[in-house]
């Protein structure tokens, strides 16, 4: 018997469907679908079937609910003792032992692409990713469509669904087929219009046929939806592209989204559905976005504990401070100065994650870094949700033998170092392993934690766990003045000197992020220069060079919404009066450097949509050259 949740909710048995009942007992199994192989309370179930108030007889209505299903779901010879649609204490489970549910499918369909991707045969993989998308009937879980209680599975699956066909373009894209990825993106941009990954293979399959004018109309498209939904610019993969589309260099360019690939084959991007990269460095690991500035004392730490742990101890540091103040790069910087093998596993907080999502990223990248020690069948159904479901009675001892199981097999591939991002959003499963491998001290395994401080109030049992199994904490902080000072001279090329640099600080509290809006991976432009007689610089005489393209649109045009007169206390621009200037040519990334003596000049961008989102004050902004 088949169970299919991905449109409207239908049980079907060979071949022919069977009715499910009448809407709330259909709402009773789509319920117990969402929950496959766990037990739901009845006041659960009550408050889900009637969310508009249960009546006097809904626990009689529901028994009987459960009963009509039972006739439906189980076979002859089991009617006295329920397989699929059990009880236990007080409530019921549907159990999948012998009952296939399609959102199960597609997990393992998706899957099963990226492990083909993986081994490099791509062709297979495609036919992974049409069988994983053939699921769809409709809306996914249809009969609750609009259920509150509903809506992070059904943005689970709806995410899956995108992601699948996200990296189903970009293994077309590789494969030459451009004009079968423009028709599919097309389709999911206009339903998805914030989809910055969906955009960016859109524009690339523009590019890729020959279709230079529509590329630029699609980048056009995204920068005023962008502008107009949320107030803010491209991100810096579709200012790049932009620029390679200018340049007319997108051959070149990569592929924007991360898929798992053939061992040594690079990808672009950091999307946590495709956790490997290339098995040449850290695996699953995010592109550098700044300098690395004034964590020199906090790396030591971390590589000091690192030797320790891969000369046979244990190691496990737990990394906390406020969004953007570097927590991400010095992990970056120490996966790419450690020796030995570096696995990363992330916890995104803009979606509802799977159960043990961060671990299963890292099991295959240690997959495939250690061929010679693959992740054991049980131990990588168990993580991917697709393994035996264990008896009701005895699930917490299942899934402890099970963390056993993993923790195994991580001490055969020792030493090792496993980078954790984001735990703060992370699933109670993975945090309970977590606390696991902290107890068991497994040597030469090194584990680095990150997590927002501010956001941590749920984890203070399991930080207290960690801290008696012997963890360490970094507190991450804003960086100081000279340090501030060194970013931005790093990160433009110009050196603010100490007052700007303190004036930054101020305003930004030494936040990495706030303070280098522009280094070259967040492409907007190049600082301009301008001579004393105020003519800019382009790195030649008189015009810039023929290989310069004019700037992206969104470097120089003003934000929708925003207003164009900027708050006294916000501009730090020199006035006309003591700096003459006239708006300079644009340089490109390999125009010259400044003319001696010549002043930059320094402005503050409006934000305030912006500023209130990233948690600084409304109306402050991160200085910046102009």
């Amino acid at each position: 018997m088949r169970l299919t949740v991905l449109g409207p909710t239908e049980l079907v048995e060979d071949g022919a469907v069977r009715p499910a009942g009448a809407p709330k007992q259909r709402i009773l199994l789509t319920a117990l679908a969402m929950n496959a192989d766990r037990v739901v309370s009845t006041d659960a179930l009550t408050e889900r079937v009637w969310p508009e108030g249960a009546p006097a007889s809904a626990h009689g209505s529901l028994q009987v609910y459960v009963s009509n299903l039972r006739r439906v779901l189980e076979r002859e010879k089991d009617r006295g003792r329920p397989r699929r649609l059990v009880s236990a204490g007080d409530g019921y489970g549907l159990m999948t032992q012998g009952l296939e549910l399609d959102v199960r499918e597609l997990e393992q369909h998706v899957q099963a692409g990226r492990d083909l991707s993986v081994r490099g045969e791509a062709a297979r993989a495609l036919e992974a990713y049409a069988a994983a998308l053939a699921l769809w009937r409709g809306d996914s879980y249809a009969d609750v469509r609009h259920a509150e209680w509903a809506q992070p599975e059904i943005a689970r699956v709806e995410e899956l669904r995108l992601t699948a066909t996200d990296e189903r373009a970009a293994l077309l894209l590789g494969l030459g087929r451009a004009s079968e990825v423009v028709a599919t993106m097309e389709a999911v941009v206009g339903a998805n219009p914030l989809r910055e990954a969906s955009w960016e293979l859109l524009v690339l399959a523009y590019a890729r046929a020959a279709r230079q004018a529509d590329a630029l109309a699609a980048l056009r498209r995204v920068r005023m939806t962008l502008a107009d939904e949320l107030g803010i610019d491209p991100g810096p993969r579709l200012r790049q592209l932009e620029t390679a589309v200018l340049r007319q260099e997108v051959d070149e360019a990569s592929v924007p989204v991360s898929i798992p690939t053939a061992p040594g084959t690079p990808t672009a991007g950091t999307r946590g559905a495709g956790p490997l990269t290339t098995v040449s460095g850290p695996l699953g690991s995010p592109p550098e976005s700044t300098p690395f500035v004034g964590r020199e004392r906090h790396l030591e730490s971390l590589h000091r504990a690192v030797s320790e742990a891969h000369a046979g101890r244990t190691a496990l540091f737990l990394v906390d401070g406020e969004p953007g103040v570097g927590k991400t790069r010095l992990l970056q910087e120490l996966a790419a100065s450690s020796a030995g093998s570096v696995a990363w596993g992330r916890s995104p907080d803009h979606e509802a994650v799977p159960a043990l999502w961060p671990w299963e990223q890292v099991l295959h990248a240690v997959a495939a870094l250690r061929p010679d020690h693959p992740v054991p069948e049980d131990v990588t159904a168990f993580v991917a949700g697709r393994g035996d479901r264990p008896p009701v009675f005895d699930a917490e001892g299942a899934r402890l033998r099970e963390f056993e199981r993993i923790t195994d097999y991580l001490r055969q591939v020792a030493p090792l170092t496993v980078l954790l991002e984001d735990v703060h959003a992370a699933d109670a499963a993975s945090l309970r392993l977590l606390e696991h491998l902290a107890d068991a001290h497994p040597p030469g395994l090194a584990v680095v934690a990150t997590y927002r401080r501010h956001e941590a109030s749920h984890l203070t049992s399991v930080l207290s766990h960690l801290a008696r199994a012997g963890a360490h904490r970094i507190s991450l902080n804003g960086l100081d003045v000279d340090d501030v000072r060194a970013l931005v001279t790093a990160t433009t090329g110009s050196d603010p000197g100490t007052g700007r640099a303190a004036d930054l600080h101020a305003r930004t509290g030494g936040n990495p992020s706030s303070s280098a809006p522009w280094p070259e991976t967040r492409y907007r432009s190049r600082p301009r220069w301008a001579t004393s007689s105020g003519t800019a610089s382009s790195g030649s005489a008189g015009r810039p060079s023929p290989s310069s393209r004019a700037p992206p649109s969104w470097a120089t045009r003003p934000r929708r919404g925003s207003s164009r007169r900027l708050p006294t206390a916000l501009s730090t621009r020199p006035s006309s009066a003591s700096t003459p200037h006239t708006r300079p040519a644009w340089s490109p990334p390999e125009a010259g450097r400044p003319a001696s003596g010549s002043p930059t000049r320094w402005s503050s961008t409006p934000c305030w949509t912006a500023g209130r989102r990233r948690g600084r004050p409304p109306g402050t902004c991160a200085a910046r050259p102009h």
